[in-house]
């Protein structure tokens, strides 16, 4: 019996991401961490990013709706790539170590 194939396995992944930004209010701190305090301006200046409306931002923020795969990804794109420049380096430090702490595929 077959496994799921590379796009089944795309959309479950950016389906946990989503879950996980969700959780805690971390997307709308994200939100607010990159474009500014006052939640109704960061709102539509996500929206216009990602191509939707400030109402589905929140709903995805608070995890009354999930966005399709394809918009999850622009969306957690936008939150990530407008983060202050500190930000971006501790964030790709963090996955740099992640990534060398995995065990190689054939040590699975």
């Amino acid at each position: 019996m077959a496994g799921p194939n590379l796009s089944e396995q795309v959309e479950a992944l950016v389906a946990i991401l989503v879950r996980q930004h969700q959780d805690g209010g971390r997307a709308e701190g994200l939100r607010l961490q990159a474009f500014g305090m006052d939640g109704r301006a960061s709102l539509g200046k996500v929206a216009k990013l990602v191509g939707a409306s400030p109402e589905a931002v929140r709903a995805w923020e608070i995890g009354s709706l999930s966005p399709a795969t394809n918009q999850a990804l622009r969306w957690l794109s936008v939150l990530y790539l407008h983060q202050p420049p500190t930000i971006r380096a501790q964030t790709a430090a963090l996955t740099e170590r992640m990534a060398a702490a995995r065990p190689a595929d054939d040590e699975l």
